[in-house]
């Protein structure tokens, strides 16, 4: 099956699609479920995505290009070298389950309530977001990066590999794991003793 320009999917089921390198224009998927496709490279142009969910697709280097995002859910799904900042912001509602989002930039979005379980978001910038109520959980963020956000209330507990500069995020009742929470109040001069002070 082909998604033809200016086209509109309700609630079907589209396996196996081939659109490396290719291109959607004004697509809109609604209630569909995309499975074992490949969209790696491709460009989404003005495209909507409601609950929509996405299983075990390759989306690596996709180009947005102002596509909308609402109850969207990717499974198991290959994100990687993605700049989510070109999303349409107003209605950007994911979650990603189990899913490779590494080299992936989420830059001046709301963010708020976002939800990620697993997988892996190595190199990922976060900047200048509204995270607050965000829960990543059982996530490996090495080397990812987190600037200027909102991270009130976010829950990143059971990740690993989590570095956070104070001085440069909103925090309160922010859940940190053990180690990371430390280094935190090393930053601020603070020891405890028996637990690496």
């Amino acid at each position: 099956m082909t998604l033809a320009p200016h086209s509109f999917h309700e609630e079907i089921d589209l396996k196996g699609l081939d659109l490396r390198e290719g291109r959607l224009e004004d697509v809109e998927l609604l209630g569909c479920t995309v499975s074992d496709s490949d969209l790696g490279e491709a460009t989404l142009d003005r495209c909507s995505f409601e609950d929509v969910v996405f299983k075990r697709c390759d989306l690596g280097v996709v180009k947005l290009g102002g596509s909308a995002f609402r109850g969207v859910r990717f499974e198991d799904c290959k994100l990687t070298g993605i700049d989510w900042s070109r999303a349409h912001d107003l209605t950007f509602e994911v979650t990603f389950v189990n899913c490779v989002l590494d080299f992936s930039a989420f830059v001046g979005l709301k963010l708020k309530g976002l939800r990620a379980t697993g997988g892996k978001a190595h190199h990922v910038v976060f900047a200048d977001s509204d995270m607050r109520k965000v829960t990543l959980k059982d996530m490996d963020l090495a080397g990812a990066t987190f600037t200027g956000n909102d991270l009130r209330d976010a829950d990143f507990s059971s990740c690993t590999n989590l570095e956070l500069e104070p001085n440069t995020n909103r925090l309160q009742r922010t859940k940190l794991p053990l180690d990371a929470a430390l280094r935190h109040l090393s930053m601020l001069g603070i020891k405890v003793p028996g637990l690496g002070g």
